[in-house]
């Protein structure tokens, strides 16, 4: 469980402590990437305190330290590498190499401080019901995830197919991008309660009430495609990740 809790930490921090305007500064001054990096560390410093006071542990320093340099030199090179390749493919590339270490070094440090044997909470009481605190790190992880982490990546892929001038145009459609990314998130919370609930019949529906609702926009050449690409990405996503976690459920 304590692996789940540090990538919420992660999601938390890489994109939901991080506005748009940061990331658009941190390729022009190391000082937002330096900010971002604080930022990115204040959930884990809440999570390690907490586990020193339960455990009388002294982790929390040396912890904080580790994931603020880390995530800072990370960043840094991925900020270098994007002005230096600045086509889509290559920016799509860097964000997912970017997430990969970003975990893979969160995983080393689990791995390293033995945080599975720390003593944590394995059900609370609510309204008389014993609930399960496993149960509500995955749910919230997969909330988190269905989030912002997949409309960053559902873009991106959506620029890899499209030039500006066509981003543009379905930006000033009926449905403006806000719009559009919040039926995105809403289309794939619906996809991970579907699947949670073993409904997987009722999909269909989904990418039906979501293609109702942009069928003029189907009379724009290749709108159609870039639609189907960009709608399959954001379901896979979804599905992959609600089946995957989905195993963890107790």
């Amino acid at each position: 469980m304590a692996f789940f809790i540090l990538f919420i930490l992660h999601i938390l921090g890489d994109f939901y402590f991080q506005t748009n305007n940061m990331v658009n500064k941190k390729s022009k001054s190391l000082r937002y990437v330096l900010l971002h990096s604080f930022l990115y560390v204040i959930p884990f410093t809440c999570f390690f305190v907490y586990l020193d006071i339960a455990n009388k542990t002294k982790m929390s320093i040396i912890c904080c330290v580790a994931i603020v340099s880390s995530h800072f030199l990370i960043d840094w090179l991925k900020t270098f590498l994007e002005k230096k390749f600045s086509s889509p493919k290559a920016k799509l590339i860097v964000f997912v190499c970017d997430q990969v270490i970003h975990i893979a070094l969160i995983y080393i440090l689990y791995a390293l401080m033995n945080m599975e044997h720390l003593k944590t909470m394995s059900n609370m009481v609510f309204l008389g019901k014993n609930i399960s605190i496993m149960n509500l790190v995955i749910y919230m992880l997969l909330v988190l995830i269905i989030g912002n982490p997949s409309a960053v990546f559902v873009k991106k892929v959506f620029s890899l197919l499209s030039p500006e001038n066509d981003l543009d145009e379905v930006s000033n459609s009926s449905i403006n991008a806000n719009a559009g990314k919040i039926i995105g998130i809403i289309e794939r919370f619906i996809t991970m309660i579907l699947i949670l609930v073993d409904q997987y019949s009722v999909l269909g529906l989904v990418l039906t009430a979501k293609s109702i609702a942009r069928f003029k926009d189907f009379k724009k050449a290749h709108f159609a495609e870039k639609y189907l690409i960009g709608t399959l990405v954001s379901l896979a996503i979804a599905f992959c990740a609600t089946i995957i976690l989905k195993k963890f459920i107790v």
